[in-house]
């Protein structure tokens, strides 16, 4: 299952990479509204959002334990639709913590289908929020280098029981590390359209 996802992630990295492979600068700089992003904004914070959720896997092996779930908080991972205040949406979702636990229980395509759908449009938690002009050839590295350094991560922990390991956020749910994968894949897809 796991390499299934790998493959996934890896199909939808390349297409990405395909669609700002040609493109001028003005291009990859163009924005439809005042408000959008441009393409090379959405590349960008692709891999930025990958960049942080790799953070979450990552602390999820640093404990020399066996089973794990990680508890990532709200402010760990904001992610909030947009128009709602980070501050609204914080406490929201202290006032229903009680409740939480159904995310356990929210089936993972229900989850993946929200991400790679933009029915409902999300604010970027801030360290995903992308620079505006970047040259096309440090995008492409860009890319290339975080997905060499997922795939650096997931080779080193090959060995080990991964359906010990799993973490749960207020609205992304009750994952593990294949969860976690198509996630991302699910994001990539949701920014493909």
């Amino acid at each position: 299952k796991l390499q299934g996802s790998i493959a996934k992630m890896e199909e939808n990295r390349e297409r990405i990479a395909g669609a700002i492979q040609n493109l001028s600068q003005a291009q990859l700089d163009f924005q439809p509204r005042a408000e959008s992003w441009s393409i090379g904004q959405i590349a960008e914070h692709v891999a930025l959002s990958e960049r942080g959720l790799m953070k979450i896997v990552k602390s999820l092996f640093q404990d020399p334990g066996g089973r794990r779930v990680l508890k990532v908080s709200y402010d760990q991972l904001p992610l909030t639709i947009q128009g709602i205040p980070t501050g609204v949406a914080r406490l929201s979702f202290e006032l229903f913590r009680p409740f939480s636990f159904l995310t356990r229980f929210t089936p993972k395509s229900v989850v993946q289908f929200m991400l790679a759908n933009p029915i409902v449009k999300a604010t970027a938690a801030p360290e995903s929020v992308p620079a505006h002009g970047k040259p096309r050839a440090e995008l492409a590295a860009f890319l290339t280098e975080v997905r060499q350094s997922t795939l650096q991560l997931l080779d080193s922990v090959k060995e080990k029981d991964l359906s010990q390991f799993h973490w749960s956020h207020p609205i992304l749910g009750y994952q593990d590390l294949c969860g976690m994968l198509d996630l991302i894949t699910s994001h990539d897809n949701r920014h493909m359209q």
